[in-house]
């Protein structure tokens, strides 16, 4: 709300475009990272074949350079440099919507911004029950990120309590993080491992998807004992 609305949606969009393409190649880039890692465990060796493994890892390797040129391509294109540029000015002169006071003390506002962005975290929460899909734990990933980052500029103003609530809402982003790599690469299999998949492959992506489904089954329990030391009254005594 203290920004130029035109300028902050053209700025909001550019940044969506290049941080789809960027996500793109992170999250293939944790893909890759996350079934090494549990293909190189000796409990699952057993059932998932050095060759399934290798033709697993190579549909990682293609996706990855896949999304490596989109990203290049994205780099080097003019509207690139055009946000860049844009971000360049802004960080000299503040796009500022009409009717703001530069002038003005920014602690009352930025504990305004913070309490907000809070209470939109405990909202979402309030909202997810057993039952929840994992676009509705990812909402509140999404928004524990914002909460994050708005408390974060308020911390060299408010201290360490601003830097301890901004600290608790990083761990809660990451908890739920691991429930949506778990997700995403449930997605991924799903989507890239053909139909008509060798035996060995057909093994080998049965594995990861038994060890994923694993992993978003402990994280969707995981969560809440994060959310409930982001939660204490003593973090948010400053709001």
């Amino acid at each position: 709300s203290l920004l130029d609305p035109q300028w902050l949606d053209i700025t909001a969009r550019e940044l969506k475009w290049l941080g789809d393409i960027l996500g793109a190649v992170r999250d293939v880039d944790v893909l890759g990272l996350k079934f090494r890692t549990v293909l190189e465990d000796p409990d699952a060796a057993s059932s998932a074949t050095p060759k399934g493994t290798e033709q697993l890892l190579a549909l990682v390797h293609s996706d990855r350079v896949a999304a490596g040129r989109r990203l290049t391509t994205a780099l080097g294109s003019a509207r690139y440099i055009a946000l860049l540029d844009r971000l360049d000015q802004a960080s000299s002169t503040a796009p500022l919507a009409e009717g703001v006071d530069a002038g003005e003390t920014a602690l009352p506002i930025l504990r305004h911004h913070a309490l907000h962005a809070w209470e939109r975290v405990s909202k979402a929460v309030k909202q997810v029950d057993s039952d929840s899909s994992d676009l509705q734990l990812h909402r509140v990933r999404r928004r524990a990120k914002h909460a994050r980052y708005t408390t974060q500029l308020a911390a060299p103003l408010v201290g360490k309590q601003a830097t301890r609530l901004a600290s608790a809402l990083g761990d809660l982003q990451e908890a739920l993080g691991e429930l949506q790599d778990a997700a995403v690469a449930k997605q991924w299999l799903s989507r890239v491992v053909p139909v008509d998949a060798s035996p060995s492959l057909a093994r080998t992506t049965a594995t990861l998807l038994a060890t994923q489904h694993s992993r978003l089954e402990t994280q969707r329990n995981a969560w809440r004992a994060v959310w409930k030391q982001a939660k204490r009254p003593k973090l948010r005594s400053w709001l």
